[in-house]
């Protein structure tokens, strides 16, 4: 069974309240940012 990496509370608002028509490169820019994965963030 694989563990879902912790996200940070904040981080996990800020995904929350993603806007669907945000531009592709600022997704990946996040999750760099934020040390998270693709997986973590459509989690």
């Amino acid at each position: 069974m694989v563990v879902d990496e912790p996200i940070d509370p904040g981080v996990g608002l800020a995904i929350a309240q993603w806007p669907g028509d945000a531009p592709r490169e600022a997704l990946s820019a996040f999750r760099v940012e934020h040390g998270i994965s693709r997986k973590s963030f459509y989690a």
